[in-house]
């Protein structure tokens, strides 16, 4: 009878930590999702970054990425001074100078670094989370001690043209990569 019971909590156990790990990955999607949102709330873009007063205020992705839906969903309905939000999917390496923020979540190094040299000059806010705060790259996410941080590279925020509210950066890891 114990050895019974010891085997049926084993096989619940079992079955349940896939569900716990699932929904633990589902909140770090929604919270990347929910940062990349308040990235867009608390920056300013110069006016020459829109064609019109109207023009949304536009996320990329890459279509793969399995941020994407918490992204849409975190943006669906939304504005930002008045903009509303949008989020395109892309493909690859194409269309990324078009945006207003590059989420450069789930790629690949060598496609990361393609994107950020085309974005270069453009007031583009980029999000990435692979390796140590890159030179072109703004927002860096990461986790450590198992929450979600981020560290803000202010010379590619100014090369981007991009005012970032002092709010975010107080919160910030601020890194001077030249």
């Amino acid at each position: 009878m114990r050895r019974t019971r010891w085997a049926a909590v084993g096989l619940v156990v079992a079955l349940c930590w896939p569900a716990a790990l699932f929904a633990q990955e589902l909140l770090e999607l929604k919270l990347k999702a929910a940062f990349v949102y308040n990235f867009a709330r608390l920056t300013t873009w110069p006016a020459t970054a829109f064609s019109g007063p109207a023009t949304p205020l536009e996320a990329c992705i890459l279509e793969h990425d399995p941020v994407a839906p918490a992204l849409q969903e975190a943006f669906a309905g939304k504005a930002v001074e008045g903009r509303p939000l949008a989020v395109r999917r892309l493909a690859g390496a194409a269309g990324w100078e078009n945006c207003h923020i590059a989420y450069l979540g789930a790629v690949p190094p060598e496609l990361a670094r393609d994107v950020l040299r085309a974005l270069a000059g453009r007031s583009v806010l980029t999000v990435h989370e692979q390796g140590a705060a890159h030179a072109d790259g703004v927002i860096r996410l990461f986790l450590a001690d198992r929450k979600l941080r981020f560290e803000v590279n202010q010379p590619a925020a100014e090369r981007a043209q991009l005012r970032l509210n002092a709010r975010l950066m107080a919160l910030a890891i601020v890194v001077k990569v030249p």
